[in-house]
């Protein structure tokens, strides 16, 4: 028998948590805690599998039997549910993504100088980059003031590096 919202707004938590069945696989379950979860079980393999399909207001009936259509409709193509997860970036792919959309177009060919400041602590840089300075050399000279005013690199070395791409007559460090 399939459910209605007037049932679903009137399920109650227990002690334990429970499921009440809607059709074709789609279930509700609802927590002690009140919370009440959408789920569609299916067989893949020959293996039970249970699916999360959200939380209830948020989806609500219509929207949870949509997502199980669909669901079983890619199951018929032989797309399994377990493979359309999509994949999680990891730290260093959401930066490289970040670097290249917001940085690296403004640095080549830049109509105008990118100025870099930074600090730790009491120690301070300033780092001027013409327009039109390679990304590779721009992000090398960073690199190298960043680990100065770190300690990780002798502050000598980013005025030689820094002077050569400071343009005419700016200085670099403040």
């Amino acid at each position: 028998m399939s459910l209605t919202e007037m049932q679903i707004k009137q399920l109650k938590p227990e002690e334990k948590r429970y499921m009440v069945r809607d059709d074709r696989g789609l279930y509700i379950e609802i927590m002690p805690s009140g919370n009440k979860h959408w789920r569609l079980r299916y067989w893949e393999n020959g293996k039970e599998r249970k699916l999360d399909l959200g939380q209830y207001p948020g989806v609500g009936l219509r929207e949870a039997r949509n997502k199980r259509d669909e669901i079983n409709l890619n199951r018929e193509k032989g797309i399994s549910p377990r493979e359309e997860k999509k994949h999680i970036p990891t730290f260093e792919e959401v930066s490289r993504e970040w670097y290249e959309r917001k940085i690296a177009p403004s640095t080549v060919n830049a109509p105008q100088p990118i100025i870099f400041e930074y600090s730790k602590g009491d120690k301070k840089i300033k780092l001027t980059v013409p327009a039109g300075t390679p990304k590779e050399e721009m992000r090398d000279a960073i690199a190298e003031a960043v680990r100065a005013v770190s300690g990780e690199a002798s502050p000598d070395s980013v005025p030689t590096q820094t002077s050569q791409l400071a343009t005419d007559g700016e200085d670099v460090n403040s």
